[in-house]
């Protein structure tokens, strides 16, 4: 039978926040370097920017798709839920097939 040990889950749990402030703390100071480049400082706030989406997604199944004291999201909520999910999905499949790769260069 599956057990959970709960001592390693709190681990786990501490071991996360820890690396979630760390990357933070990281992001931070690359964004107020004078010496940080342009492309680097983008690349964090697009890293930023999807860990946001990500915790966002993550409140949409918490609030609406895990049932709470007994009540389920309505249909049509889940149904503008999914469509904004598939929005998303489309937008960033569509930028990457029509973007071409440009790799940065020290000349930049």
């Amino acid at each position: 039978m599956f057990e959970i040990n709960k001592d390693e889950m709190m681990k786990e749990k501490i071991e996360n926040e820890a690396r979630k402030m760390f990357g933070k703390m990281l992001s931070q100071s690359i964004l107020e370097s004078d010496k940080a480049p342009e492309y680097m400082k983008l690349s964090v706030r697009i890293m930023d920017k999807s860990e946001d989406v990500q915790e966002a997604v993550h409140e949409l199944v918490e609030h609406y798709i895990k049932p709470h004291e007994g009540h389920q999201a309505n249909a049509e909520t889940l149904k503008k839920i999914l469509e904004y999910l598939e929005l998303v999905e489309t937008g960033i499949k569509q930028f990457v097939e029509t973007t071409p790769f440009v790799a940065h260069t020290e000349e930049e």
